[in-house]
């Protein structure tokens, strides 16, 4: 990770999008003092869906430095203000060194002129920052986090593709823990069969989402390379933005060949490099399950039946229902690791 120096506002903004830096900015008692006495951020930056704030605590007892993306989601690092006191003590500047990537984050203290410093790791924030549809920041408590605000109709924020396919995992482990029945053989299926519903609209869900939260992260999508391997649009380069192209549903991303597709022509994230082929098709199979459920007959127990007995019969049970959700949330949780490795 390259280490910069006294960054401008701009130079910051720019890093926020490369989701990974190491950087330190000086600063002077007057305006650390003048941020604490006005109740002001001591550096507030927007960049895209990213967000970097210095801002005293609520209780003004610790300086807190916060990060959030909406595929990281918000961090929080504090050094508690007697600490920060101490380092003025010494001299009325200081340097604050700020590291973050999508792993781990940092905050620190320094003297200017001697090795007295103090440190902190960041943790999931209490706080929730999001940048809304009109770029202002929204903050929330984290109970708060995954509400649905709208304006004219249209959302202004709602919870990230990430938090999304979460929440429908602790659902669904809700219905595996307490859902099932013994000795209730249709009850028990159509619990299956709406976890795997669930589950799989939850899955297309998250891929839209994300598509559209990697563009806006500052990670320029190749539409036309998308488009033109697709073969469907004679103008590709009348398509400016990925919101635009899913909105008017010119590509139907909740058809699994289409949305690889998407991934990999628009950001070179290519499913085979971190899920094996088996489970890829395994994933495929079970999609294909969600289709009989809905189009054919909600109670079917053989889910599979029509490619039995060429493949061996996927049974509505409470055990296909666990496994389902152990491959979709494991296929999730690997393509949204690979979402943040993405660098502009």
């Amino acid at each position: 990770m390259q280490y910069y120096e006294n960054l401008t506002n701009d130079e910051i903004a720019s890093l926020l999008c490369l989701n990974e830096a190491d950087t330190t900015l000086s600063v002077d008692f007057i305006e650390f003092n003048e941020s604490f006495q006005k109740n002001i951020p001591l550096k507030q930056i927007v960049s895209k869906q990213h967000i970097f704030i210095i801002v005293f605590s609520d209780d003004k007892k610790s300086l807190d430095f916060y990060h959030s993306s909406p595929g990281i989601g918000t961090r929080k690092a504090s050094i508690l203000l007697k600490e920060c006191l101490e380092i003025f003590k010494a001299n009325a500047q200081a340097f604050l060194r700020f590291s973050w990537n999508h792993e781990a984050m940092s905050f620190c203290i320094e003297s200017k002129y001697t090795d007295k410093s103090y440190a902190a790791k960041g943790e999931k924030s209490d706080k929730t920052f999001r940048v809304d549809r009109l770029g202002s920041i929204s903050v929330s408590s984290t109970a708060l986090s995954e509400v649905h605000l709208y304006i004219d109709g249209e959302p202004n924020l709602s919870p990230t593709a990430i938090e999304t396919w979460n929440d429908t995992i602790r659902s669904i482990e809700l219905l595996l823990e307490k859902g099932y029945i013994e000795e209730e053989f249709k009850y028990n299926i159509a619990i299956t069969n709406s976890i795997i519903s669930m589950i799989i609209s939850a899955f297309e869900v998250y891929n839209k989402k994300r598509l559209l939260e990697i563009e806006g992260e500052g990670n320029k999508p190749n539409i036309t390379n998308w488009i033109n391997k697709l073969k469907k649009y004679e103008e590709p380069e009348k398509y400016h933005n990925l919101e635009g192209i899913i909105k008017k549903k010119l590509i139907n991303v909740q058809n699994f060949d289409n949305c690889k597709k998407a991934y990999k022509q628009c950001y070179n994230i290519i499913f085979g490099n971190f899920i094996e082929s088996q489970k890829l098709e395994k994933i495929k199979e079970y999609i294909d399950c969600r289709h009989q459920i809905i189009h054919v007959y909600p109670s079917l127990n053989y889910l599979n039946m029509e490619n039995t007995p060429n493949k061996p019969p996927i049974i509505s049970n409470k055990e296909t229902a666990i496994l389902i959700k152990e491959t979709f949330n494991d296929f999730i949780n690997k393509l949204h690791e690979q979402t943040l490795l993405l660098r502009p």
